[in-house]
């Protein structure tokens, strides 16, 4: 819910590139999605609690938060400053583009696979979890 407003802003600002960004974004989360609860779903053994674990991917969750909240205070402050100096990161990924749309359409479609599978956070009614019970 958090990036619903920045969604918008963009898909206002940028239309159709926006919408068919978006929408590639969106089918390749729902496809993989879908596809890993296919694939995997008799294999996914039955998870083991360690702390040691959970830190780590605490502390690697917050480190890639605090970077895109840096990056995202970069593009802010380069955008709201006229002239191009600093240049903002957007008008780089323009330029990439334009060039080529479909490799960034590629690229949208493979960070979208990779973050929807590894953000998603499963369900207690997914059927594919086997070992968890109905209580």
């Amino acid at each position: 819910m958090a990036l619903t407003p920045p969604v918008i802003a963009g898909l206002v600002i940028f239309k159709l590139p926006a919408v068919e960004m978006l929408a590639i974004a969106l089918i390749a989360g729902i496809a993989a999605q879908l596809v890993s609860r296919l694939l995997w779903r008799g294999l996914i053994p039955k998870p083991e609690t360690s702390p040691i674990i959970a830190a780590v991917v605490g502390i690697a969750l917050m480190v890639f938060l605090v970077f895109a909240t840096v990056l995202l205070g970069y593009e802010t402050f380069a955008v709201v400053h006229p002239g191009g100096d600093p240049p903002p990161i957007t008008s780089y990924v323009r330029c990439a583009a334009a060039d080529n749309p479909w490799v960034s359409e590629l690229a949208a479609f493979i960070l979208s696979v990779l973050l929807g599978n590894w953000i998603w956070y499963p369900s207690n009614k997914w059927p594919g979890r086997p070992w968890k019970d109905d209580d």
